[in-house]
Protein backbone atom coordinates (compact mmCIF):
# COMPACT_ATOMS: atom_id res chain seq x y z
CA UNK A 1 0.00 0.00 0.00
CA UNK A 2 1.08 3.55 -0.74
CA UNK A 3 0.89 4.86 2.78
CA UNK A 4 3.50 1.38 3.84
CA UNK A 5 6.11 2.90 1.46
CA UNK A 6 9.17 5.53 2.47
CA UNK A 7 7.85 9.25 0.98
CA UNK A 8 10.94 10.90 0.37
CA UNK A 9 11.29 13.48 2.76
CA UNK A 10 14.81 14.00 2.34
CA UNK A 11 14.43 17.85 1.58
CA UNK A 12 11.86 18.17 4.36
CA UNK A 13 13.26 20.53 7.68
CA UNK A 14 13.23 18.95 10.91
CA UNK A 15 9.72 20.32 11.69
CA UNK A 16 8.39 19.38 8.72
CA UNK A 17 9.38 16.17 8.98
CA UNK A 18 7.74 15.89 12.15
CA UNK A 19 4.76 17.63 10.50
CA UNK A 20 4.38 14.52 8.17
CA UNK A 21 4.59 12.03 10.64
CA UNK A 22 1.36 13.48 11.68
CA UNK A 23 0.37 13.98 15.48
CA UNK A 24 -0.87 10.20 16.25
CA UNK A 25 2.24 8.31 14.86
CA UNK A 26 4.52 10.79 17.39
CA UNK A 27 2.53 10.47 20.20
CA UNK A 28 3.08 6.20 19.87
CA UNK A 29 6.86 7.02 19.37
CA UNK A 30 6.74 9.33 22.50
CA UNK A 31 4.00 6.55 24.68
CA UNK A 32 6.31 4.00 23.73
CA UNK A 33 9.68 5.93 24.66
CA UNK A 34 7.54 6.87 28.31
CA UNK A 35 6.87 3.26 28.63
CA UNK A 36 10.51 2.17 27.53
CA UNK A 37 12.22 4.60 30.47
CA UNK A 38 9.11 3.70 32.87
CA UNK A 39 9.57 0.02 32.92
CA UNK A 40 13.43 0.72 32.92
CA UNK A 41 13.00 2.81 36.42
CA UNK A 42 11.44 -0.18 38.02
CA UNK A 43 13.26 -1.95 40.61
CA UNK A 44 16.35 -0.17 38.74
CA UNK A 45 18.08 -0.16 42.17
CA UNK A 46 16.72 -3.80 43.58
CA UNK A 47 19.33 -5.85 42.34
CA UNK A 48 22.45 -6.36 41.86
CA UNK A 49 24.50 -7.67 38.18
CA UNK A 50 27.20 -10.55 37.99
CA UNK A 51 29.76 -8.14 36.68
CA UNK A 52 28.58 -4.73 38.00
CA UNK A 53 31.25 -4.82 40.11
CA UNK A 54 34.13 -4.88 37.55
CA UNK A 55 32.51 -1.12 36.39
CA UNK A 56 32.09 0.47 40.13
CA UNK A 57 35.04 -1.00 41.68
CA UNK A 58 37.68 1.07 39.68
CA UNK A 59 36.91 1.00 35.51
CA UNK A 60 34.32 4.06 35.86
CA UNK A 61 36.76 6.49 38.02
CA UNK A 62 39.57 4.81 36.70
CA UNK A 63 38.57 6.86 33.61
CA UNK A 64 37.66 10.11 34.37
CA UNK A 65 40.79 10.22 36.59
CA UNK A 66 43.11 9.00 33.87
CA UNK A 67 41.09 11.73 31.60
CA UNK A 68 41.54 14.55 34.13
CA UNK A 69 45.42 13.50 34.19
CA UNK A 70 45.52 13.11 30.57
CA UNK A 71 46.89 10.21 30.98
CA UNK A 72 45.65 9.00 27.45
CA UNK A 73 47.23 5.16 27.87
CA UNK A 74 45.35 5.14 30.77
CA UNK A 75 42.08 5.58 29.20
CA UNK A 76 42.21 1.91 28.11
CA UNK A 77 40.32 0.57 31.12
CA UNK A 78 38.83 -2.69 29.68
CA UNK A 79 39.15 -5.33 26.88
CA UNK A 80 35.92 -4.38 25.86
CA UNK A 81 36.75 -1.38 25.65
CA UNK A 82 33.63 -0.16 27.46
CA UNK A 83 34.49 3.46 27.32
CA UNK A 84 31.30 4.83 26.16
CA UNK A 85 29.81 2.60 29.52
CA UNK A 86 32.18 4.69 31.52
CA UNK A 87 31.05 7.67 29.31
CA UNK A 88 27.41 7.20 29.98
CA UNK A 89 27.77 6.17 33.78
CA UNK A 90 30.55 9.33 34.32
CA UNK A 91 27.52 11.35 36.04
CA UNK A 92 27.06 9.18 39.03
CA UNK A 93 30.94 10.49 40.20
CA UNK A 94 29.38 13.27 40.74
CA UNK A 95 27.03 12.04 43.65
CA UNK A 96 28.41 8.74 44.82
CA UNK A 97 32.18 7.71 45.27
CA UNK A 98 33.00 4.35 44.30
CA UNK A 99 35.69 4.51 47.19
CA UNK A 100 33.24 4.80 49.56
CA UNK A 101 31.22 1.51 48.64
CA UNK A 102 34.51 -1.06 48.41
CA UNK A 103 34.25 -4.04 50.05
CA UNK A 104 36.12 -4.10 53.37
CA UNK A 105 37.54 -7.31 54.95
CA UNK A 106 38.48 -7.31 58.19
CA UNK A 107 39.77 -10.98 59.97
CA UNK A 108 38.16 -13.13 56.61
CA UNK A 109 35.18 -11.65 57.24
CA UNK A 110 33.17 -8.98 54.97
CA UNK A 111 32.58 -5.98 56.62
CA UNK A 112 28.50 -4.64 56.42
CA UNK A 113 28.49 -1.13 54.22
CA UNK A 114 27.21 1.42 56.03
CA UNK A 115 26.44 3.62 52.81
CA UNK A 116 22.63 3.08 51.08
CA UNK A 117 23.60 0.58 48.53
CA UNK A 118 20.62 2.03 46.31
CA UNK A 119 21.00 5.42 46.30
CA UNK A 120 24.84 4.10 44.77
CA UNK A 121 23.17 2.10 42.37
CA UNK A 122 20.56 4.92 41.28
CA UNK A 123 23.11 7.72 40.62
CA UNK A 124 25.32 4.94 38.10
CA UNK A 125 22.62 3.10 36.31
CA UNK A 126 19.92 6.56 35.73
CA UNK A 127 22.23 7.74 33.77
CA UNK A 128 23.01 4.92 31.64
CA UNK A 129 19.34 4.15 31.27
CA UNK A 130 18.34 8.18 30.29
CA UNK A 131 21.06 8.07 27.29
CA UNK A 132 19.86 4.94 25.82
CA UNK A 133 15.93 6.30 26.43
CA UNK A 134 17.26 9.35 24.70
CA UNK A 135 18.85 7.38 21.59
CA UNK A 136 15.20 5.10 21.11
CA UNK A 137 13.63 7.40 18.90
CA UNK A 138 16.32 7.27 16.92
CA UNK A 139 15.39 3.82 15.73
CA UNK A 140 11.77 4.49 14.29
CA UNK A 141 13.76 8.09 12.19
CA UNK A 142 16.15 5.30 10.41
CA UNK A 143 12.92 3.09 10.33
CA UNK A 144 10.89 5.50 8.79
CA UNK A 145 13.62 6.19 6.38
CA UNK A 146 14.12 2.67 5.26
CA UNK A 147 11.09 0.98 5.28
CA UNK A 148 7.88 3.34 5.51
CA UNK A 149 5.64 4.83 8.95
CA UNK A 150 3.50 1.79 9.74
CA UNK A 151 6.37 -0.63 9.91
CA UNK A 152 8.41 1.77 11.93
CA UNK A 153 6.14 2.49 14.04
CA UNK A 154 5.38 -1.57 14.73
CA UNK A 155 9.22 -2.21 15.04
CA UNK A 156 9.67 1.05 17.59
CA UNK A 157 6.37 -0.44 19.66
CA UNK A 158 7.95 -4.18 19.68
CA UNK A 159 11.74 -2.34 20.88
CA UNK A 160 10.72 -0.20 22.80
CA UNK A 161 8.39 -3.13 24.99
CA UNK A 162 10.99 -5.96 24.54
CA UNK A 163 11.96 -7.53 28.24
CA UNK A 164 15.33 -8.54 27.16
CA UNK A 165 16.17 -4.54 26.04
CA UNK A 166 15.14 -3.56 28.52
CA UNK A 167 16.94 -5.55 31.57
CA UNK A 168 19.66 -5.20 29.56
CA UNK A 169 19.22 -1.24 29.67
CA UNK A 170 19.50 -1.47 33.32
CA UNK A 171 22.61 -3.22 33.76
CA UNK A 172 26.24 -1.40 33.42
CA UNK A 173 27.94 -3.31 31.08
CA UNK A 174 28.47 -3.22 27.38
CA UNK A 175 26.00 -4.74 25.92
CA UNK A 176 23.66 -2.53 26.82
CA UNK A 177 24.88 0.13 24.46
CA UNK A 178 25.99 -1.89 22.43
CA UNK A 179 22.33 -3.16 21.39
CA UNK A 180 21.71 0.90 20.33
CA UNK A 181 24.77 1.51 18.31
CA UNK A 182 25.17 -1.51 16.17
CA UNK A 183 22.02 -1.88 14.50
CA UNK A 184 21.79 1.67 14.43
CA UNK A 185 25.01 1.87 12.32
CA UNK A 186 23.83 -0.82 9.87
CA UNK A 187 20.14 0.91 9.37
CA UNK A 188 22.00 3.54 8.51
CA UNK A 189 24.42 1.68 6.10
CA UNK A 190 21.19 0.38 4.15
CA UNK A 191 19.25 3.90 4.00
CA UNK A 192 22.80 5.21 2.27
CA UNK A 193 22.70 1.90 -0.01
CA UNK A 194 18.77 2.88 -0.43
CA UNK A 195 18.63 6.61 -0.96
CA UNK A 196 21.97 7.61 -1.78
CA UNK A 197 22.28 10.11 0.36
CA UNK A 198 26.10 11.04 1.69
CA UNK A 199 24.52 11.61 5.58
CA UNK A 200 23.57 8.50 6.37
CA UNK A 201 26.42 6.86 5.43
CA UNK A 202 27.99 9.19 7.77
CA UNK A 203 25.68 8.40 10.63
CA UNK A 204 26.81 4.77 9.77
CA UNK A 205 30.43 5.64 10.56
CA UNK A 206 29.41 7.66 13.78
CA UNK A 207 27.75 4.87 15.03
CA UNK A 208 30.45 1.87 14.25
CA UNK A 209 32.88 4.46 16.28
CA UNK A 210 30.51 3.94 18.96
CA UNK A 211 30.23 0.71 18.54
CA UNK A 212 33.80 -0.16 18.15
CA UNK A 213 34.01 1.57 21.48
CA UNK A 214 31.66 -0.27 23.33
CA UNK A 215 32.53 -3.49 22.54
CA UNK A 216 35.29 -4.86 19.73
CA UNK A 217 32.89 -7.92 19.09
CA UNK A 218 31.22 -4.84 16.66
CA UNK A 219 33.62 -5.57 14.08
CA UNK A 220 31.27 -7.87 12.89
CA UNK A 221 29.85 -5.06 10.87
CA UNK A 222 32.74 -4.62 8.64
Amino acid sequence: ERNSQPVDTEALTPKAWLRAQGLPALLVVIFVTGLFFSFGMYRLTEYAAVDEPLWFDGRISKYWKNIAERDWRGTNISDKPGITVALATGPGLWFKSTKDYKTAHVGGEVISLKNDVESFYLAYRLPLLIVITLLLPLFYFFLERLLGKRTALLSYVFLGTSPILIGMSKIINPDSLLWIFTPLSLLSYLIFQKRGSFRYLIFSGIFLGLALLTKYVSNILF
